[in-house]
């Protein structure tokens, strides 16, 4: 588990972009999945997870609960997960999405059907051993059995929805053949899930989303700020299957730089994992109410003593123009640059801003916002989404708490996360993917069990630029 781990995670709990690692690096990874070991899967294989939403193709469904996402960076790949062994943690199988194209054709579906699989066979190494036609989400669907053969062979499934003449949407299931009847179950589950749009429709919906994005924005300033931040520290539990496994911690005030007033939001925290070393993560951030000034520092460290991993990332941004220095442990510092697009000026969402959004939204009727946002992972600026759904009565230890429920898409290509915030807008709980559970909690049971952790976090908040985070 690398650094950005606990970064994301810190970033959720503000209700921020999944960011990458560096925008000079792009991530490896892989699909095929190798055979599973012996021991018994436990999970419920098929449970579905958080909806996954592709604004500019056009489709969301429900990836299985438990799964990894892969980061892909191919046109015709769009997305991917995996599952892997409880016991091995080698790939059980893995799940993609993918989108094709060729020459239309007024060929009968069927006949369509065999002319693909031949193609499968020889250019895929993909031996289809049984085809059939239905429908699926509405369209016209053609599905592939068989097996993959390379260096070992897999039980392969794939599903083509034709989206419109010569273009599809291809659901992959490939994994050993042992596991062929669970594959099977999960593909069912995600295709009954599949949900298609059409994306010219959900690009002008995106649009007024924006607008409505733009004009909370525009009604900020010291006087709103000051009304709605939270005078007290605020603290979260992490759980995975009901145990703490991290917390954080958020602070937020109104404070000067540079000779200018705005919003200082400090977010920290850490993360304990199964076999990994212990990470953790302090980002401060400042803008100013009009968004012409922003600034902001991450020290991460992963591990302790001299084992100990660290980097530190500072950025400013000032007319319009991102600036960007990462040092890791080890390596010469690395710079980069990013001009905010002046299309996307009016939405742009400085991270400081991130976590008070709720409060800053109309939670009194169902309502969807977007906002431009800047992914420092990727050097980029990416649109999140977030939903006003509705208000309902959740259990937070043992009180029933009135909440309303929001959803938020952190990035165009993220999953959605589902959160719920109480009357003032102050987080109550965050569902985010891989089953972790972000809670409110009393100060007190972060103190009794991570006193270490809180004294480490407020070292590296003296930490200066020049020096190493790992020391």
């Amino acid at each position: 588990m690398r650094l950005i781990f606990l970064t994301v995670i810190l970033t959720l709990s503000a209700a921020v972009t999944l960011h990458g690692a560096d925008p000079a690096g792009k991530v490896a990874t892989t699909t095929t999945a190798t055979a599973p070991g012996s021991g018994e899967h436990s999970r419920t294989a098929a449970e579905p997870g958080l909806r996954y939403t592709d604004r500019l193709i056009g489709f969301s469904l429900c990836p299985p609960a438990d799964t990894e996402r892969i980061r892909q960076t191919s046109a015709r790949r769009l997305v991917g997960w995996t599952r892997r062994d409880e016991q091995t943690q080698a790939v059980r199988w893995s799940l993609e999405v993918l989108k094709t194209k060729h020459k239309p054709t007024k060929m009968l579906l069927s006949k369509y059907a065999e002319t693909v699989a031949a193609e499968l066979s020889r250019t895929s190494n993909f031996k289809v051993k049984s085809t059939l036609i239905s429908i699926v989400a509405g369209k016209p669907a053609m599905h592939f059995r068989g097996t993959w053969s390379g260096a070992f062979e897999l039980w392969r499934r794939q599903t083509w929805i034709r989206i419109k003449p010569g273009e599809h949407i291809v659901l992959n299931i490939s994994g050993a053949p042992a596991v062929k009847d669970e594959m099977e179950t999960v593909m069912t589950k995600v295709l009954d899930s599949l949900k298609l749009f059409d994306p010219k429709i959900a690009a002008a919906e995106y649009k007024q989303n924006l607008a409505r994005g733009a004009t909370v924005l525009k009604q900020l300033s010291i006087k709103k700020l000051k009304t709605i931040i939270n005078k007290q520290p605020c603290y979260c539990t992490i759980k995975l299957k009901g145990k703490i496994i991290g917390f954080v911690k958020l602070t937020e005030s109104i404070t000067k730089r540079s000779d200018v007033q705005g919003l200082n939001v400090v977010s920290s925290g850490a993360l304990i994992l199964p076999k990994t070393p212990m990470q953790m993560t302090r980002k401060e951030l400042f803008t100013t109410p009009d968004r012409k000034f922003e600034q902001w520092k991450q020290v991460s460290v992963q591990g302790k003593g001299k084992a100990a991993v660290g980097e530190i990332q500072e950025a400013i941004r000032k007319d319009n123009w991102m600036l960007v220095q990462l040092h890791r442990s080890g390596r010469p510092k690395r710079n980069w640059k990013r001009e905010l697009p002046k299309n996307l000026q009016a939405a742009y969402l400085p991270e400081a801003f991130s976590n008070l959004l709720p409060r800053l939204l109309d939670r009194s009727k169902p309502e969807i916002y977007a906002f431009a946002i800047y992914n420092p992972g990727k050097n980029e600026f990416d649109m999140r989404t977030i939903q006003v759904v509705k208000t309902e009565t959740i259990r937070i230890g043992a009180r029933n708490v009135k909440a309303t429920r929001m959803t938020d898409q952190m990035s165009r290509q993220s999953p959605t996360v589902n959160l719920w915030v109480d009357e003032k807008g102050l987080l109550l709980r965050m569902q985010m993917p891989g089953g972790l559970i972000m809670e409110q909690a009393d100060r007190r049971i972060i103190a009794a069990k991570f006193a270490a952790e809180l004294a480490e976090l407020d070292r590296l908040g003296r930490t200066k630029g020049k020096r190493n985070a790992g020391k």
